[in-house]
Formats: structure tokens, sequence, C-alpha cells
């Protein structure tokens, strides 16, 4: 192999080098694309499992706003009730 074809051939391996450099770049690009977008969905779905647990305490809150109303209203008339029979008894 004479100089030139020597020279031709390292041009050649070169610009090879330099695609297999390119295309190791991409690879590595893709693979980090596919971490973040994999990150992303993991938030995504740490997210919905929060708005969901957030939905179920919501819903226990206000069954246990209705509990108290409903224990309050016994409560009141618990009291008016006494109150009635205390104004019955010193009335008497």
């Amino acid at each position: 192999m004479d100089l030139t074809h020597m020279k031709s051939a390292f041009v050649l391996v070169k610009d090879l080098l330099k695609h297999i450099a390119n295309n190791m770049k991409i690879i590595i690009r893709n693979a980090n694309n596919m971490r973040i977008q994999q990150k992303y969905e993991d938030v995504q779905q740490k997210y919905e499992d929060a708005q969901k647990k957030n939905v179920e305490f919501q819903q226990k809150n206000m069954d246990v706003q209705a509990k108290f109303e409903q224990q309050l209203a016994q409560a009141m008339n618990i009291i008016n009730t006494l109150s009635e029979q205390v104004k019955t008894f010193i009335n008497q």
C-alpha cells in the first residue's frame, strides 16, 4: 500500500471514528432523555397518588364534619330537653 492509499485509509478511519463518536453522543443523549422521561413519569405517578390521597382525606374530613354536626345537634337536643325539664321542675 502506498502513501496515498494509506492517507486515504486514515481519512476514512478518521471519518468513521467521528461518526461513531457522534452516534455514541446520540445514544447517550437518548439514554439520558429516557431516564428523564422515567423520572417524570415517576413524579407524575406520585402526584396522582397524592391527589388521590388528598381526595380520600377530604372525604374523610367531610364525614368527620358531618358526624360532629350530628353529635352537636344531639347534644343540643339533650341540653334543650334538660333545660325544659329543669324549667318544669322549678315551676312545680
